[in-house]
């Protein structure tokens, strides 16, 4: 028994991988930024207690994704502030988790996690930046 053909365009996909697959690496379009290194924390807060974690974006970076989530699931607040001080995004979730972007350069930044449930948790942070790729580093 022969195969059926394949529908004509789920045929033009099939070809259009295969040529993507045969370029040499060089060739592929990259994107002008990708994520950087993400850094993690925890820390221990008291019903309605607050913590912070700073952190240093490396050169090149345009922007900043935060998450944070509590054991156990109790509603937190976020906000990321930057070296002068100003208040960048603020975010809030009930259900345990939080989680901003924002855009950021280069610098020391401070991640704030507020507690606002009625019992102690501990909180896990997440950082990653979105970072400019180097174009002199190409093929």
């Amino acid at each position: 028994m022969k195969p059926e053909p394949l529908p004509g365009a789920v045929a033009d996909a099939v070809a259009a991988l295969a040529v993507l697959y045969e370029q040499p690496a060089s060739d592929v379009a990259q994107p002008a930024a990708g994520p950087g290194e993400t850094s993690a924390g925890t820390q221990k807060l008291a019903a309605g207690g607050d913590g912070a974690q700073g952190l240093g974006l490396p050169a090149g970076t345009v922007a900043l994704a935060v998450a944070v989530e509590s054991s156990p699931p109790v509603p937190l607040a976020l906000a990321l502030v930057d070296p002068s001080g100003n208040i960048l995004a603020t975010a809030e979730g009930a259900a345990g988790s939080s989680v901003l972007e924002a855009p950021a350069a280069a610098g020391p930044y401070v991640v704030q996690v507020l507690n606002l449930g009625l019992q102690a948790v501990e909180v896990w942070t997440l950082a990653t930046p979105l970072v400019a790729r180097d174009d002199s580093a190409a093929p």
